[in-house]
């Protein structure tokens, strides 16, 4: 996931790709952010949408609609078919495997995998500056997070 502003970046790794894995990387990428971006732009991912209605328009997962309402954000989808929509999310996987992942980290466990990227995500941020700027990622994401709504405890 990556915020907007100040393109601060959180990466977690899991062994699937379901819905409770989609879910869960929210829960801690907002924790990591320290809040809540009011929106998000999403591919039509299957654990975000049930059907593509029309345009825009999306029946999203019931868990997902969940998810929202707990946090408070409102999901955007990318039309079908336009590439160049999603070309900061498809961007940031990319960048995510050629960088973080080369040369192949030493982990030994999902854990110290996490662990890592979390570590690679700070100091990225701390290396890197937001186009059109002189400030770093970590910079810029200090003044962002003021914007962001803060988390709900449960």
């Amino acid at each position: 996931m990556q915020l907007s502003a100040s393109r601060m970046r959180f990466v977690r790794a899991y062994l699937h790709e379901k819905q409770e894995a989609f879910l869960d990387g929210f829960v801690h990428a907002f924790e990591f952010f320290g809040g809540v971006p009011t929106e998000g732009v999403f591919d039509n991912l299957k654990t975000a949408v049930v059907k593509i209605v029309q345009g825009r328009d999306r029946l999203e997962q019931d868990a997902f609609l969940a998810l929202q309402a707990h946090y408070l954000f409102k999901a955007e989808f990318c039309n079908i078919r336009s590439g160049n929509e999603k070309g900061r999310v498809e961007g940031t996987v990319g960048y995510v495997r050629r960088n973080a992942f080369v040369p192949l980290p030493d982990v030994q466990s999902l854990e110290e995998l996490n662990a890592y990227l979390l570590d690679w995500c700070l100091r990225e941020a701390e290396e890197k500056t937001v186009p059109f700027t002189k400030e770093t990622v970590a910079q810029m994401w200090a003044k962002e997070k003021g914007y962001l709504h803060h988390t709900r405890q449960v």
